[in-house]
């Protein structure tokens, strides 16, 4: 029994040193391998986009100071139905595939890398739009693409989303069961272009024309007001504000044709759509469809045309431009759907 246990140990310890030696062996180093091709100048590469001028770092303070940076655009954006718009990650992956798998656990706000397409060709072309082909408006059956150049790709996210349930002019009754019923906050590329609004009829036509007049003299949309030259970096620009932090308007593109402009309300429009809209809002009020946490609209049943008129004070008052967007449009909406209310509180 020893002989074996002490041969045991002996093959036991030849294995370990084998080991030992094979593992520490390391054979001469051999011939060096061809050079590879010499790389571009890191200078000029990187210099195109980083270069010694402040303009990159002009756009950067900019969006700093932007809703997209400072607003909550990120905090619902871990559902799937809300990552489309409200992160980075869900809007891409939104506009290639057209659907949003899955929640984004940690989101990004939109960033410089959601409009451009940064390192991807180390140029300045790394600055041209992710998408700024013609838009098409979820809310239209008829899938009709517009086309207002640079803002397209704004209009990706700031139009509305689909109502449930939907609604149709002197249509069926609608039960609603959500006081979120609506379109939501970002309806500005529907109303820009002359759509999404509850046509009832009324003493004011609507424009025969689709879209806003600005649509024939503003080659980019959004783009040409809200990046317009504005006050250092708190407006204009990559802020994409219309005012500064003093409150102080951007006029830059407005003056271009509204000579001595000195605000938005231009002839008065803008005071014409807030005393329309809350006219509206009291009629709506009065009849028992708004108010519901102050800000919404009740549960309930109602005629196509009471939720109409309540769709288009929703759809006006989340615009926020006052009427700036498509003045015609809104005060037909806004003017129409009081008449219908008025008349009905006889």
């Amino acid at each position: 029994m020893k002989r074996i246990f002490t041969g045991m140990l002996t093959i036991f310890a030849l294995v370990l040193g084998l080991q030992v030696v094979l593992t520490s062996c390391e054979g001469p180093e051999g011939p060096a391998g061809p050079q590879g091709p010499i790389g571009g100048d890191g200078s000029v590469v990187c210099g195109a986009c980083h270069n010694l001028s402040t303009d990159l770092l002009q756009k950067i303070t900019q969006y700093e100071y932007s809703i997209h940076a400072t607003g909550g655009t990120a905090i619902r954006s871990t559902t799937a139905s809300c990552a489309n718009c409200h992160s980075h990650e869900g809007f891409l992956e939104y506009m290639e595939t057209g659907t949003v798998a899955a929640g984004i656990p940690v989101p990004l706000q939109p960033n410089c890398r959601t409009c451009h397409p940064i390192h991807e060709t180390y140029t300045v072309a790394d600055y041209a739009l992710t998408y700024a082909d013609p838009f098409v408006l979820n809310i239209t059956e008829e899938k009709a693409s517009f086309d207002i150049g640079k803002g397209n790709l704004c209009a990706n996210c700031h139009q509305p989303r689909v109502l449930d349930p939907k609604i149709s002019v002197g249509g069926p009754d609608l039960t609603i069961t959500s006081y979120r019923w609506g379109y939501h906050h970002g309806p500005q590329a529907a109303l820009y272009v002359g759509e999404g609004g509850y046509r009832i009829p009324g003493s004011m036509p609507y424009p025969a024309t689709t879209g806003s007049k600005h649509m024939a003299l503003l080659d980019n949309g959004c783009v040409d007001c809200h990046m317009a030259p504005g006050y250092a970096t708190q407006s204009g620009g990559h802020t994409w504000n219309m005012r500064n932090a003093s409150g102080a308007a951007n006029m830059a593109a407005c003056t271009e044709c509204h000579s001595g402009a000195t605000s938005f309300d231009i002839l008065g429009g803008q005071t014409e759509v807030e005393h329309l809209l809350d006219s509206l809002k009291t009629l709506l009020t009065d009849a028992g469809i708004y108010g519901y946490q102050s800000a919404y609209i009740y549960p309930g049943t109602y005629t196509a045309d009471e939720a109409g008129c309540y769709l288009n004070f929703q759809y006006l008052e989340e615009d926020r431009s006052l009427g700036v967007h498509n003045l015609t449009y809104a005060k037909a909406l806004l003017t129409n759907s009081i008449e219908f209310l008025a008349k009905k509180k006889k």
